[in-house]
């Protein structure tokens, strides 16, 4: 399996990867003014981009990431998108087709927080028939209870139009 890295103008950056014949991308950063989406843009077939260690994105990064996704699905790539952080569900849950017009959604990551030990984490949910956000899980560290830290109407939201 080939791997690459490439840092690009702005805070982006890609891990490439063919995966059992498919393009594998992961990007980590932040999606803004600056972002690049030029070499997926360039890809043909399909890809599975992870999208785990994506932190932030501004208004200009909405804008950058919806040209990326409605140029994929223009020329016939297929996105699928998995291990979907929470600033990523929120905009989901805001902008109808942020993930284009028939998203292929497989997992998003869902924030817990636990009030006993202060420990953050976030959940993999898969995106599967009855999948449905917990309002509490067990703290990986103490075991105590952690807390949903979103508003679940968000995750509700976008397991409907998934």
């Amino acid at each position: 399996m080939a791997k690459s890295t490439r840092d690009l103008e702005g805070s982006l950056k890609f891990r490439f990867e063919r995966r059992d014949g498919v393009n594998w991308i992961a990007i980590a950063g932040e999606v803004d003014e600056a972002s690049d989406f030029t070499p997926i843009m360039r890809m043909t077939g399909r890809a599975v981009i992870d999208l785990g260690a994506v932190k932030r994105i501004n208004s200009m990064g909405v804008h950058n990431w919806i040209t990326f996704v409605r140029h994929c699905e223009k020329v016939g790539v297929d996105l699928t998108f998995e291990r979907c952080p929470p600033v990523l569900v929120g905009q989901m849950s805001m902008i109808r087709n942020f993930m284009g017009t028939e998203p292929h959604v497989r997992s998003v990551l869902v924030p817990y927080s636990c009030p006993a030990c202060g420990r953050a984490h976030e959940e993999l949910l898969v995106i599967a028939a009855g999948a449905a956000v917990q309002p509490t899980v067990a703290c990986p560290s103490c075991k105590s209870s952690m807390q949903l830290e979103e508003l679940p109407e968000t995750y509700d939201e976008v397991l409907r139009r998934l």
